[in-house]
C-alpha cells in the first residue's frame, strides 16, 4: 500500500507508547500524546489535558485521532490509497490530547492471554484498570506526563463518543473515589 505522507509540522511533542495496566500481568493500553500546537516541551503542563475515548465497545480511539479531532486527517486520495491533510479544528490547537486505545485487547492495546481475565467484563473493570493506567502516566518517572512535567495541578477532561458515553463516566467516577 502506498501511503502520501507530507512532511510532519506539528510543532509540539508528540509520544506514544503503552501502559502497563497493573494487576492484569502483561496487559497495556496504547496512547498516543499530542502536546498543545506551538507550545514548547517544558511548557505542556501549563495547558489542561483531554483524554479521549473511541466506544464501540472494542474501536480504537485512533478513529478519533486520525478521522475526527486529531492534528491530522487520513482520507481516501485520488492518486494513493490514502493521503494525510492538517486538520485545521483540531483540538490540539487548544489542549493537550490523549487518545488511548482502551479497554485492554482494544485496537492498539494487548491482553495477555494468559492472564485468567485479563478482559473486561463490566464497567467496574474498565474503571479499574484505566485508574491503574493513569497511575503509570502520573507516577512513572519514565512515562510521558513525568516527562514532560504534566501533574494533577491542572484539568483533566474525558471525553468520547458512542459508547464511551459509558466509558468516560465510569473511569471519572473511579478518579473521584479515589
Amino acid at each position: 500500500m502506498d501511503l502520501t505522507v507530507p512532511p510532519y509540522n506539528h510543532t509540539s511533542p508528540v509520544m506514544s507508547g503503552y501502559l502497563n495496566v497493573k494487576g492484569k500481568a502483561g496487559s497495556g493500553l496504547a496512547f498516543i500524546l499530542y502536546g498543545k500546537e506551538g507550545a514548547q516541551k517544558n511548557d505542556l503542563k501549563n495547558y489542561p489535558t483531554i483524554i479521549w475515548l473511541n466506544g464501540g465497545p472494542g474501536s480504537s480511539s485512533q478513529l478519533g485521532n486520525f478521522m475526527e479531532l486529531g492534528p491530522h486527517f487520513v482520507k481516501p486520495a485520488t492518486m494513493a490509497p490514502y493521503e494525510i491533510v492538517k486538520n485545521n479544528y483540531t483540538w490540539v490547537k487548544d489542549y493537550n490530547i490523549l487518545f488511548v486505545d482502551q479497554p485492554v485487547g482494544t485496537g492498539l492495546s494487548y491482553a495477555d492471554p494468559n492472564y485468567p481475565d485479563a478482559y473486561c467484563k463490566n464497567m467496574t473493570d474498565v474503571a479499574n484498570d484505566f485508574y491503574a493506567a493513569l497511575g503509570e502516566l502520573y507516577n512513572n518517572p519514565k512515562e510521558c506526563f513525568n516527562k514532560i512535567g504534566i501533574t494533577g495541578n491542572l484539568p483533566l477532561f474525558i471525553f468520547g463518543e458512542s459508547y464511551a458515553g459509558k466509558y468516560a463516566p465510569a473511569i471519572a467516577l473511579k478518579i473521584k473515589d479515589e
